[in-house]
């Protein structure tokens, strides 16, 4: 008999020519077996892709969907918070975390990058802010930042920039220093236009005294908002005692 499970097929095993004859009707029936189950298998292959495409789809759809929704609905807020803080496009916000862990470690603590424009400017200025904190307070440091467009900005920089801690008590008792004068113009002379990944900055040592830190006015929730305002030009006929101060 042969070999092959479920053939049925027998006969004298000295036959050779019969037996030939089977091995090739076999070969053939065998050949058309794996074609048919191959071409299911395709076939089964390419529906699933299909309907994998489809799923991918909707949910492409729903997410971007739901994304839209989260945006219209965050975009309200974000222009409240906005209008509530001043911020105006002269203007970003950073909101520093993390303060309890920075403050111990006494290392520095860098904002992402961020822009504001200047009066007139069809481009931003992309500029950086770093918190140092010493065994004395806390520095408030500002980094001027190369940005995608750099060619199209004027160079050197020439405006003041404000920075301003804010109070969770009152906008009173904001803590707001603008940086001014000859140092602050040989800092923006230095980088004209700054380096790609600059890190160099201009600020006070002694923004925030460690009294002020621990008062529970400036930090709340461990978070701390500090907003940097482009101010106009009129300083780079002024002079100014504040002091230029490197990191880096």
């Amino acid at each position: 008999p042969c070999e092959v499970s479920g053939c049925g097929f027998t006969c004298v095993r000295s036959d050779s020519s019969a037996w030939d004859i089977h091995e090739r009707e076999f070969s053939v029936i065998h050949t058309r077996l794996v074609n048919r189950q191959l071409k299911l298998a395709l076939s089964e292959l390419k529906s699933t892709q299909d309907e994998l495409k489809r799923t991918t789809e909707k949910l492409n759809t729903a997410k971007v969907f739901e994304l839209n929704s989260v945006e219209s609905q965050l975009a309200p807020v974000e222009w409240r918070m906005k209008v509530a803080l001043g911020i105006t496009d002269t203007s970003n916000v950073w909101v520093a975390n993390h303060i309890t862990a920075i403050r111990t470690k006494k290392t520095i603590l860098y904002s992402q990058e961020l822009t504001f424009a200047a009066p007139n400017a069809t481009h931003r200025y992309s500029f950086m802010l770093n918190l140092h904190f010493t065994s004395d307070g806390m520095g408030l440091y500002f980094v001027i930042r190369r940005g995608p467009v750099v060619e199209s900005l004027e160079w050197p920089f020439k405006h003041s920039v404000q920075l301003k801690i804010l109070s969770h008590t009152s906008e009173n008792h904001n803590i707001g220093l603008v940086g001014e004068g000859q140092d602050f113009l040989e800092y923006f002379s230095q980088h004209n236009p700054p380096i790609e990944g600059n890190k160099e900055s201009w600020g006070w040592s002694n923004f925030l005294t460690t009294d002020q830190l621990e008062s529970g006015e400036f930090v709340i929730h461990d978070k701390m908002i500090i907003v940097a305002t482009l101010c106009d030009s009129v300083f780079w006929e002024r002079t100014s005692r504040k002091r230029r101060l490197s990191n880096e």
